[in-house]
């Protein structure tokens, strides 16, 4: 779900330098040079791109990372609610959005490392910081930029049955 979207940005971005550039587009307009053509070269570059990623952005340093800026957020709001005197409950959790955009990337890139970062982030959210799973379920959920559906599928299939219950 991921890749595609990277390739399609990829792809318009290289069509549009190597064709819609006057500069560039003298270099690569010969007769037998369509923008078809063109256009074919820059899917293919775009999908080199698009499964490369993982050599761009190594996902288990970025997961590891994602973990420990939700540990990290999720210790801020504890912290807050055993001053205020009260349980941490569902919504007393909240992500930054740039943290939650980044569980949100993960989720669309790599469906697998996600699930496991998730899991992680539950067992260290309950192990270290004595969070109910279905409260830093709830938090993700509210947190994220996908589609609710979305999360919520996600979500039910990383998590233990019946965490998300309401």
């Amino acid at each position: 779900m991921g890749q595609h979207r990277v390739q399609e940005r990829f792809a318009k971005s290289f069509t549009s330098e190597l064709w819609d550039n006057p500069g560039r587009r003298k270099r690569w307009a010969l007769r037998h040079r369509t923008p078809e053509q063109v256009q074919r070269t820059s899917q293919g570059l775009a999908w080199s791109v698009a499964v490369s990623l993982n050599r761009i952005i190594p996902m288990p340093v970025l997961t590891a990372v994602v973990r420990m800026a939700v540990a990290l957020e999720f210790s801020g709001d504890t912290q807050r609610c055993a001053k205020e005197g009260q349980p941490v409950s569902k919504g007393a959790l909240h992500l930054w959005a740039t943290t939650d955009t980044m569980v949100d990337r993960v989720i669309r890139h790599d469906p697998a490392a996600a699930q496991r970062m998730v899991g992680d982030i539950v067992r260290d959210a309950q192990d270290k910081l004595g969070i109910a799973p279905d409260v830093v379920g709830y938090a993700l959920i509210q947190a994220m930029a996908l589609d609710r559906d979305i999360v919520r599928s996600f979500l039910e299939r990383s998590l233990l049955p019946g965490t998300l219950d309401d």
